[in-house]
């Protein structure tokens, strides 16, 4: 260890050296350079284009030889130290026992237990394998079930839409014709009241029902006259032809009655 140390100072010493001297050169370098400076600044020439690659030039070979030397001195200690820390290892490293039976049994016992617990990790990892085919199958067939369960509602809403459509239709249908029907309604009524310059069949109907009232008011009282003042044969035909007159008048009263009523039924909204 102290031939290390002592080896060491005297690398660290010839590094201080050698940095010493670059800068002694440096120094030298620029002197020269001030005093080249100095000179063309009297000469009033410009020293940029003649300095520049001599500079560079030596400034690189400087740094080229301090890397040569410092590599050389890097390797050195690193072969010295890597012969060291070998030889130390060889020295200090244990030698191999000599087993005693009880320790080769130890050993056996160890080994089996490794083998069965290899074994077992097998078995696990058979399983896990078993266990993951399991679980994908399952992924697949709630995928299909799902797929299937949203065509079949995808479907069903299609079937639905489609009758919603239907009887959209038919509803429209329905106003189309409750329109039409309105629009005949309104034509009948106005063909039953009459328009502005019209007189209505409900007139006619009025009229003809006052006439059939006086008809009926007369007959009945020629009927009770002559059941007063005739008798015979030739009164039992009159009978029946006044009687045949004022059925005829009923029948016809009934028409107009039935008339009536149909045009109270057109005035209601209901109908």
């Amino acid at each position: 260890m102290t031939n290390e140390a002592t080896q060491k100072q005297l690398l660290l010493a010839e590094k201080a050296v050698l940095e010493q001297e670059l800068k002694a050169l440096e120094t030298a370098h620029k002197f020269d350079v001030d005093q080249l400076r100095s000179k063309v600044a009297i000469a009033n020439v410009d020293p940029a284009p003649f300095f520049e690659s001599e500079l560079t030039s030596a400034i690189l070979e400087i740094r080229k030889q301090f890397e040569t030397m410092t590599d050389q001195q890097q390797q050195q200690l690193q072969n010295y130290y890597q012969a060291k820390v070998s030889a130390l290892i060889e020295y200090h490293q244990p030698k191999q026992p000599v087993e005693s039976p009880w320790q080769t049994e130890k050993i056996r016992e160890i080994n089996r237990s490794i083998t069965d617990v290899r074994s077992r990790v097998n078995n696990l990892q058979m399983e896990n394998q078993d266990l993951d085919r399991q679980i994908t199958d399952l992924r697949q067939q709630i995928q299909s079930t799902t797929y299937q369960e949203d065509q079949r509602l995808i479907e069903e809403q299609k079937h639905f839409r489609d009758e919603i459509d239907r009887l959209k239709g038919y509803i429209n249908d329905l106003e189309k014709y409750r329109a039409t029907l309105e629009e005949e309604i309104r034509r009948y009524r106005l063909l039953l009241e009459g328009g502005t310059n019209q007189v209505g069949l409900r007139h006619f109907a009025e009229e003809a029902e006052k006439i059939m009232n006086r008809g009926r008011s007369l007959l009945d009282s020629l009927n009770l006259r002559l059941m007063k003042n005739t008798s015979g044969p030739v009164g039992s035909h009159k009978m029946h032809e006044v009687t045949y007159s004022t059925y005829y008048s009923a029948g016809v009263g009934a028409a107009i009655s039935a008339l009536s009523s149909s045009l109270s039924c057109v005035d209601s909204p209901r109908h």
